[in-house]
Formats: structure tokens, C-alpha cells, sequence
């Protein structure tokens, strides 16, 4: 049934309310298959219009969202709405489907005169990326998604969220730019559910970080960027390569986490280089409600961009100091303990990071930051040293070439390496807090790489997720469930 964008509807006590009519054409054939369906009527109750479950086929006898024997096919709905004998139709979540279907309304969200959507609201539909329609006011979104809810919180604030025993309305008003079907969406809900439900009663949300201009033209940072230790990946990428991902949307976020990084989160400017990009295409300006996918895509990966170029001051391989010189020599480093950490943070400030609240060293393992277990860094500690003395061994000056190689030597005690390892433990980037480690509730790490929660992309790691935990498993996003 088609019809006029909006009906008005008469209630007792004279109350009227404009209320959109139905698109049964934009329903799901997921929902439309269930006979999981009733019928609602805009009543008044205690002052407060209220939408009241019917059956669809005796509107005149109440129905329950807990109680089958109340519901009907999609049929007998459709027919008792367009026979006037009711408002809207309804469907009843839960186990209709494996994995049940769950229901999020985002009261509040939409300006019913412009469509204008509220970015909190923008930033849930694109999470969940499931059928998601306009409310009967045309003022709140429905998002249907397959899968479970944790137990727990099942309203707060503007979000309500429930895995059944409660019927949601549907008027085929669906949201430009979110899936027309209803998508498998366990973690994705599952992580909201922790997101808007988490203890200690507030739900916070992720939005973009600028950390500062950096100060480098176009051509130099994308030559920073190639020639980075991840470069192969971002030239790849940069060239329009996706063959590295399961989709070109996952390649995009991809890029963009990389361009995030090395812009330090600067909006504008990730905007433009990916336009200069082999993956940029039309697509790149298509809307999603109010926003567009380019900025999306961009505003998702400065969210989880939590160190920038910007921020270290340098590369993503070197320490602050020295920033102009990547090749510069250990014998250039003062003869001091002072000096021979300066040098061991200079070439492994990309590998290994020192805890100050637990006291511990983390090196870099391809995802995240493992425990040192087997002295790897004392190992760093006695190459760095021994870097210096093949250095200062090929000194053409003979005094200079002898200062050095004698202080190298001595370097190589234990005295020499505690010292070295006990001043580099306040050496940047070597010095982070126990509070820098996973502190991004929507990065879940695995074998392979780092899944979003928010997106249910995976992605490689990076040192600035501050993952120190990894899943045992590999992720295959073509599994089926056992």
C-alpha cells in the first residue's frame, strides 16, 4: 500500500497526529515471510498517545508480543490496515529467525520537517548497517538486525534496545543508505549493548580527535607514508589495490585509518588525499542520511585512531628527537647511559613500549603489544650496543674511533645495559601508562588483525590501538555458525 507520505489519525478525545502511512513495498521479505505480525491503533492513555496492540485479524481484541496465538501473517495486517480498521502494523521480534531478530529505537533523532538526522543517531545505523526505517512520526529510526542481546539494560535515554517479547511498528519508510534487508549483526550489537549500558551509567560516544596540523605538504607526507615500514600496504592501497580485503568499503576504512594517522586526524585533508587515491569513486559522495560515506568512513576511522604522525612528533618508527635525520649514526649519540638509551629508543621506538604502572616492557607482535617473556628487549638492548661499536669501529679519525669503541665496550656490561634499559624506560615514545592499553571498546583483537565492532570489518593492527590482547582465533568472516 501506497499513499500520501503522512495520514492524519483521530483519537478519542479529539487528539490527532500526523503519522506516516504504510510502504509495504520496503518491508523486508525477512519480516514479510514471519507470521510474527499484529496491527496498533493510535490511542489516547492517561493524556499520552499511546500505539496499541490488536490482532490483525479480530482488531477489535487486543494482542500481546508475548503471546503467538495474538499474531498473524503480514497479509492479514496489510488487509486490516488498508480496510481503515487500524493504524499500522507491527512485527514481533525474537526467534522468528536463527539467531532471532533484535530491535534498536533511536527516539528523538529526526527532524520530521527536514529528515535532518543527529549524528549520535548516524553513527548507529552505519555501526549496526541493517534495515533500518522512519517511526510513524517520522521523528525516531528502527533498526531490525539478526542476532542476540546480552542480558541487562533494555532502555536508556533516547535508546531502547530488545532481543523479543515486544513488538516494534513498521512503515516501510526505509533510511536511504542502510541495507534493505535485515543483516546477521551479533557483535555489532553486542557491542552497542556494552557501549549504551556499560556500569558506571553512562554511554559514551566516539567522535573525531584532531590532534593538530602536520607540518608537511601533500607530496612529503605521502612520501613519509610509502616509506614507512607499512608502506607496501598504503601504496597498495593508495594505488586502488583492494585485493588485500573481503570488500572495497573495508579497503576504504583501510586507507582512511592509514591517512588518519599520518594527517593526525585531520578531516579535510584525509578527504582530499583519498581523492587522490585508486579507490576514490562515486560512491565516495553518496549520502546516508544527512551525512555522506566519505565522511562516515573518515569520522569511523579517526575514532579509532588513537596515535597520530602529529602526536609522536615524528614517524611511526622513530623517537621525537632528531626528526630531520632517520639514518643517523649511534657513534652521533652522546658516550653516557643518557645517550645509549637516546639510541635504543631511536631504533626500536616503533617495537616497544614501557608500562610505568605495571612496571613491564611490551614489544610490537604484527596486531598488538605482547609481554616481554623471553628478554627480547634486553636482546634490543645488547644489538643496540653492539650497532655502536661496528659503528665507532669504522671511524676514519683514529682518537674519535678509539673514544668510541672503548665506550661501546664498556656499554656492553651489565652495569652498562641495566643503565641503558633503566633511562630508557622514560625515553619517547618508550613511555606510555597503564591507562594507553585498551581503552577502544569497539576494537576486538584476533590472529589476524583487528575487527571494528563498530563496522564488523577486519583490519591490521596498529601500534596506536593499544591492543595487548588478542583473541585465539582467526577471523573468517564466510564462517557459518556450528
Amino acid at each position: 500500500m501506497s499513499g500520501a507520505s503522512q495520514a492524519a489519525t483521530d483519537t478519542p478525545g479529539n487528539v490527532r497526529r500526523e503519522i506516516l502511512s504504510l510502504l509495504a513495498e520496503n518491508i523486508p521479505a525477512e519480516l514479510i515471510a514471519r507470521d510474527r505480525w499484529l496491527v496498533w491503533k493510535l490511542e489516547a492513555r492517561d493524556g499520552k498517545l499511546t500505539k496499541i496492540p490488536y490482532c490483525a485479524t479480530k482488531p477489535h481484541a487486543p494482542a500481546s508480543s508475548t503471546d503467538p496465538a495474538t499474531w498473524a501473517t503480514f497479509s492479514s495486517a496489510l488487509a486490516t490496515v488498508e480496510d481503515g480498521k487500524c493504524d499500522g502494523v507491527g512485527f514481533v521480534l525474537g526467534d522468528g529467525f536463527a539467531g532471532g531478530i533484535s530491535g534498536v529505537d533511536l527516539d528523538d533523532c529526526r527532524d520530521p520537517e527536514t529528515g535532518t538526522i543527529a549524528d549520535w543517531a548516524l553513527t548507529i545505523t552505519d555501526t549496526l548497517n541493517s534495515y533500518t526505517e522512519i517511526s510513524p512520526t517520522g521523528t525516531g529510526l528502527k533498526i531490525f538486525a539478526r542476532g542476540t542481546l546480552p542480558p541487562g539494560g533494555r532502555r536508556k535515554g533516547l535508546i531502547e534496545m530488545y532481543p523479543g517479547d515486544r513488538y516494534f511498528t513498521v512503515t516501510g519508510h526505509h533510511l536511504p543508505g542502510t541495507p534493505k534487508t535485515v543483516e546477521a549483526r551479533e557483535a555489532q550489537l553486542a557491542a552497542l549493548h556494552a557501549e549504551t549500558f556499560r556500569r558506571n551509567g553512562t554511554r559514551t560516544t566516539t567522535f573525531p580527535r584532531p590532534a593538530g596540523p602536520v607540518d608537511l605538504d601533500d607530496v612529503q607526507l605521502l612520501n613519509r607514508a610509502r616509506h614507512a615500514k607499512n608502506g607496501d600496504r598504503f601504496d597498495r592501497l593508495f594505488s586502488g589495490d583492494w585485493s588485500d580485503y573481503q570488500s572495497r568499503s573495508e579497503a576504504d576504512l583501510a586507507l582512511c585509518s592509514l591517512l588518519a594517522f599520518w594527517t593526525g586526524n585531520d578531516h579535510s585533508r584525509m578527504d582530499r588525499l583519498f581523492r587522490q587515491s585508486g579507490l576514490a569513486r562515486g560512491k565516495w559522495d553518496t549520502r546516508r542520511g544527512a551525512q555522506t560515506y566519505a565522511d562516515l568512513t573518515i569520522r569511523k576511522a579517526i575514532s579509532t585512531t588513537i596515535e597520530t604522525f602529529k602526536s609522536r612528533g615524528i614517524d611511526d618508527r622513530k623517537p621525537q628527537h632528531h626528526p630531520d635525520d632517520e639514518n643517523r649514526a649511534p657513534s652521533s649519540f652522546a658516550r653516557t647511559d643518557a645517550g645509549n638509551a637516546e639510541l635504543f629508543a631511536f631504533k626500536h621506538g616503533g617495537d616497544v613500549r614501557f608500562d610505568f604502572t605495571a612496571q613491564v616492557w611490551r614489544i610490537w607482535k604484527t596486531h598488538y603489544w605482547a609481554l616481554d617473556r623471553d628478554g627480547a628487549v634486553q636482546r634490543m638492548a645488547k644489538a643496540t650496543i653492539r650497532a655502536r661499536l661496528t659503528d665507532g669501529a669504522g671511524i676514519n679519525h683514529d682518537e674519535d674511533r678509539k673514544h668510541e669503541v672503548r665506550w661501546a665496550t664498556q656499554s656492553e656490561s651489565r652495569r652498562g645495559l641495566d643503565a641503558l634499559l633503566a633511562l630508557a624506560q622514560s625515553e619517547h615514545p618508550l613511555a606510555v601508562s597503564g591507562d594507553d592499553w585498551d581503552r577502544h571498546p569497539w576494537l576486538f583483537g584476533v590472529q589476524n588483525g583487528v575487527i571494528d565492532l563498530q563496522t564488523g570489518l577486519r583490519r591490521d593492527g596498529q601500534p596506536g590501538d593499544g591492543l595487548t590482547k588478542v583473541s585465539p582465533v582467526i577471523y573468517d568472516p564466510a564462517a557459518t555458525c556450528p
